[in-house]
C-alpha cells in the first residue's frame, strides 16, 4: 500500500510520471532524453587528400554513437601563405548516408575536415542550429568545433554570457566552448583554446580545427575516449595525414594506423610541424580530481571491436 501511495503522489501535473487506468506507471522518456544522453561521435582529419570523404567513412564507423543527425566541416587550403582557408559546412537530420549525398561530398572537398554524429546531450533534438560541428569566424580567423560529452557547468556559463549580451544560436552546451574561446584575453589561438578548456567542467572530448592547425582535447577525468591515427602517404605530396576519433573502430574503416590515445587532460596540436616531423605538441590541463573513465563506454557506448581506454 505504501508503494502504491508513493507512485500516486507522483502523478501531479508537473511530473514526468503518470499512471493509467490499469495502475501502470508511465514515464515521459523525452523529459530525460535531453539531459542524460552523452553518446556522440567525433572524427577529424588533417592534411589528407579528399578529407571530406575520409571523414565521411570515419563518421560511418561512429554511427552507433549517434543516429539523430550528422555534420561535417571541410577546410580547403589557403591559396596565399599564411592566409585563411575556406570552411564549408554541411549538416542534417538522419544517418550519415542520408545526410551526405555524392554531390554534397564533391562540394565539400578540402584537405582538413571534422565530423560529428549526433545523439543529443543538451539542446533541442530537432533544431538544426544545434547540430555539430559548429563553424564560426571571429577576430583570430575561422574555427570549427565538434564535441562529445556534457558540460556540468553549462548553466553557469550560459547565464554569464547572456548577462554579457552574447547572442547564441542554439541551446547546446557545446556552443559555449566557442564563446569561451572568443572571449579569452590570450593572444594566440592555441592559448585561447587552452584557456577555454580550463574553464569547462564535466565530460568533453573535443576536436577543433582552425586556419592553421587541428587540436584534440580530452577532459582531465578522461570520461570519454579519444584516439589519434596516422594515414601514411595520404597527405599532400605523399606526406602523412593524421586523424582523431572517438573510437578506434573508425580508424580501421579509414585504414588508418592507431598511434595512441589522447591522455586525460591532454590537448594535442596537429599542424604542419606534425606533418614534417611526426610529433605532436602537447599541453596539459590542470586536474582537480583523478581519472574516472565512464564504465558505460564498455557496456553501452563503444563498439566491441574498439580499443577503449
Amino acid at each position: 500500500a505504501r508503494s502504491k501511495r508513493q507512485l500516486h503522489n507522483c502523478t501531479d501535473h508537473n511530473s514526468v510520471f503518470t499512471m493509467n487506468g490499469d495502475h501502470d506507471l508511465n514515464v515521459d522518456l523525452d523529459h530525460f532524453g535531453e539531459q542524460y544522453n552523452e553518446k556522440c561521435g567525433v572524427f577529424g582529419v588533417y592534411n589528407v587528400q579528399q578529407a571530406a570523404h575520409t571523414t565521411y567513412y570515419g563518421m560511418v564507423g561512429l554511427q552507433h554513437r549517434g543516429q539523430e543527425g550528422a555534420g561535417l566541416v571541410s577546410v580547403a587550403q589557403s591559396k596565399t601563405p599564411g592566409g585563411q582557408g575556406e570552411f564549408k559546412l554541411h549538416r542534417g537530420h538522419g544517418l550519415v548516408t542520408d545526410v551526405f549525398k555524392p554531390e554534397d561530398m564533391e562540394a565539400l572537398g578540402g584537405i582538413h575536415a571534422i565530423g560529428h554524429t549526433r545523439y543529443s546531450t543538451a539542446g533541442g533534438k530537432n533544431q538544426i542550429e544545434g547540430f555539430q560541428p559548429f563553424c564560426v569566424k571571429y577576430r583570430m580567423g575561422n574555427i570549427a568545433l565538434a564535441h562529445n560529452g556534457n558540460l556540468s557547468n553549462a548553466p553557469e556559463l550560459r547565464s554569464f554570457f547572456e548577462n554579457q549580451g552574447v547572442l547564441t544560436q542554439s541551446t547546446v552546451d557545446s556552443e559555449l566552448f566557442l564563446h569561451l574561446i572568443s572571449h579569452s584575453k590570450r593572444q594566440s589561438q592555441v592559448d585561447q583554446i587552452f584557456d577555454a578548456m580550463t574553464q569547462a567542467e564535466g565530460a568533453f572530448s573535443v576536436i577543433i580545427i582552425t586556419d592553421k592547425f587541428m587540436c584534440a582535447v580530452r577532459d582531465p577525468n578522461g570520461f570519454r575516449p579519444l584516439c589519434i591515427g596516422r594515414l601514411k602517404g595520404r597527405g599532400v605530396d605523399g606526406s602523412d595525414g593524421y586523424c582523431v576519433s572517438s573510437e578506434t573502430c573508425s580508424l580501421d574503416l579509414c585504414k588508418a594506423e592507431y598511434v595512441r590515445d589522447v591522455e586525460p587532460g591532454e590537448m594535442i596540436i596537429i599542424d604542419r610541424r606534425t606533418v614534417e616531423t611526426g610529433t605532436f605538441a602537447s599541453l596539459k590541463l590542470p586536474a582537480k580530481f583523478g581519472t574516472s573513465q565512464c564504465i558505460f563506454e564498455y557496456v553501452y557506448f563503444a563498439r566491441p571491436d574498439s580499443r577503449v581506454f
